[in-house]
């Protein structure tokens, strides 16, 4: 696991007082190393956290045996010892056990085709002397993040936005587009960055940098057909024996692992397997609150107890997040509402000595563990009759709902209504923090153009369009998937645990793990109607059966509390008109008009709404403004 970033330029060398700011910027990604590599118009650079082969034989930038190529890489690769003994087989020499080193010799086997041999999460950049190109490439769901900026005869990359702006070769403007899409999902979808000009390389792509000439180019997309013809004994056998699979490859580690535990299915089952296969303790971690009815501890610690691990409970309170939250902004490159519950875990698995966690991420959008899977099918079947009606007769409805009637859900309705009604409208609306609409009100004019505010549901529509499921269900795994998981919930994960250079592995999101759930039948998957029904009947009799009939809570902090509580004083400021109009970008009556309406209860206004702003105000302000 590492930070990785690099310059490469025509004409002019690399100063190194550009590359190593960037290289310093990203400390807390690798602080068991940090190194450079200057060739002629490129500079590479690396910070290591070691987590395979600790000895200096892992350091980065790596080469292969006769210096022409090199590479700098972020991820673990689960099936390298396989890919090593094939490529030993092949006649390629190795000088240490890293997993980084058999890339190298992979790409030198196969070129850019390597991407299809790699089980794992990555993003890499390889410098090919021979023919003076660069290959940067991203794992396929995007659990590890690549950020470039590409301009005139450069290009810049790294791990971090913070590292690229650090190497001080790019002016610092706010992309409006991507100000809009935080408002609209809580988090900003590639390849749109916050600055202007630093761009997102998508998962699943690469892209090569040749004779001044680049183009990213998708290679692998996730697929629902064709459907497995299996029946569910077979699909149950076969779904608990890659579990097993995953499990085994992702606790490979020369440094020290723990697990993160919820108290729900997908964190349980991983503890429960992964138990069986090592030899001591593991070690696990939970979050606790003071206020109960938010609290899964007492699942936790029934699950901690049934497999007899060394549990490590961490409480947090508002007074906690008010302590740490100038840490907690810090770690963004860029605005999100989630994040804080990351933050917290890993900062107690790292203080525990823990550099290696493992996370139950990617569950819920494989195996229907989210409301959504049930409401927005049932939603499109009741809207059915509009959609033979013309918009143009169903917009008198909008008006009176886009003007407040039913509170704060009325806009999204009055969205839906004027809607094609598809499954990506409806999943835009149930997914969103706001919607269109809301953004003309909430966001300085000023700042914005009016086409510019169909960015969000625009983006979940050109999704929709690369998904190829049939089935209502698929098609939203499909976008929870490489929506709201990749774009918000991968991220988060990993700027909150690099932060704590604490390196977070996500089994469910084994790619062949994945490749398997995405083409069995969606009913299938929801064995007899429930929630991840095929993945509790694989794990049959292993969980306690107080966790395997709960009822789902989805994890949350007590922020409807908090904000109105332990928080209020530090809102109220922070969203008061005069530091809104300070920075110029929100309007601060329809500021002030939520926060109240908040604070009164009214119907539609959740604290997403008000959180969502309380971050992005402190980040402008202790974020742009420290980089300007």
């Amino acid at each position: 696991m590492s930070g990785i970033c690099g310059i490469v330029q025509r004409e002019h060398d690399i100063l190194p007082q550009n590359l190593e700011p960037m290289v310093k910027a990203m400390e807390h990604r690798g602080p068991d190393g940090a190194g450079t590599r200057y060739f002629p118009g490129v500079g590479l650079g690396n910070t290591r956290l070691a987590v395979i082969d600790l000895t200096s034989a892992g350091n980065q930038p790596m080469t292969n045996e006769d210096g022409t190529v090199w590479i700098t890489y972020d991820g673990e690769i689960y099936n390298y010892g396989e890919l090593r003994d094939k490529l030993i087989s092949k006649g390629h020499r190795f000088s240490s056990a890293t997993d980084t080193e058999v890339i190298i010799h992979l790409y030198e086997e196969y070129g850019k085709d390597c991407l299809g041999y790699l089980r794992g999460m990555f993003a890499f950049a390889i410098w090919d002397e021979r023919n003076k190109s660069l290959f940067l490439a991203r794992d396929r769901l995007g659990v590890k993040p690549l950020y470039y900026v590409y301009y005139g005869d450069r290009l810049i990359f790294a791990s971090e936005i913070k590292a690229i702006l650090s190497a001080k070769l790019l002016p610092k403007k706010l992309n409006t587009q991507a100000v809009l899409a935080y408002f609209l999902f809580g988090s900003i979808p590639p390849p749109l960055t916050i600055f202007e000009g630093v761009n997102v390389l998508p998962p699943g792509h690469h892209m090569e940098l040749q004779n001044g000439r680049m183009n990213p180019q998708s290679y692998w997309e996730l697929s629902f057909q064709p459907k497995e013809n299996i029946g569910k004994e077979q699909a149950t056998t076969e779904l608990r024996s890659l579990l097993e699979q995953a499990m085994n490859s992702h606790i490979m580690s020369d440094a020290p692992l723990g697990a993160f535990i919820s108290g729900g299915i997908d964190s349980s089952i991983i503890v429960a397997i992964v138990s069986r296969l090592i030899s001591s303790p593991l070690r696990t971690f939970s979050i606790t609150f003071p206020e109960i009815s938010f609290s899964e501890s007492h699942f936790a610690r029934l699950v901690a107890a049934r497999f007899e691990t060394n549990h490590t409970e961490y409480e947090v309170t508002s007074d906690n997040v008010k302590d740490q939250l100038t840490a907690i902004i810090r770690a963004m490159d860029q605005p999100t509402v989630d994040g804080v519950n990351t933050y917290f875990v890993s900062k107690a698995a790292r203080e525990a000595g823990i550099v290696v966690a493992l996370s139950g991420l990617g569950g819920d959008e494989l195996f229907h563990g989210y409301s959504s899977f049930t409401a927005i099918p049932r939603m499109h079947r009741r809207l059915t009759p509009l959609r033979y009606m013309p918009v143009s007769m169903r917009k008198p409805f909008c008006w009176p709902l886009s003007r407040g009637a039913l509170g704060g859900h009325g806009k999204k309705l009055a969205y839906l209504i004027s809607s094609a009604l598809s499954i990506e409208d409806i999943y835009f609306a149930w997914r969103s923090c706001f919607v269109d609409s809301d953004l003309a009100c909430l966001i300085n004019p000023d700042v914005w153009r009016q086409e510019d505010l169909s960015v969000g549901s625009e983006y979940v529509k050109s999704m929709g369009r690369r998904c190829n499921a049939r089935d209502p269900v698929d098609r939203i795994s499909f976008l929870e998937l490489m929506t709201y998981m990749s774009n918000q919930l991968l991220w988060d994960t990993d700027v909150m645990s690099m932060a704590h250079s604490l390196e977070v592995r996500t089994p469910y999101l084994d790619d062949v793990l994945v490749e398997f759930a995405s083409k069995l039948p969606a009913n299938l998957r929801k064995a007899e109607g429930r929630p991840k029904g095929l993945l509790l009947e694989s794990v049959d009799g292993l969980l306690p059966p107080e966790v395997v009939e709960r009822k789902k809570m989805g994890f949350e902090f007590p922020f409807y509390l908090w904000l109105r509580e332990g928080l209020r004083p530090l809102v109220s400021e922070v969203l008061s008109p005069k530091n809104i109009e300070q920075l110029g970008l929100l309007q601060p009556r329809a500021v002030s008009s939520l926060w109240q309406n908040f604070l009164h209860s009214k119907k539609g206004i959740g604290w997403s709404r008000v959180w969502a702003i309380l971050i992005f105000q402190l980040w402008c302000n202790e974020v742009l403004r420290s980089q300007s």
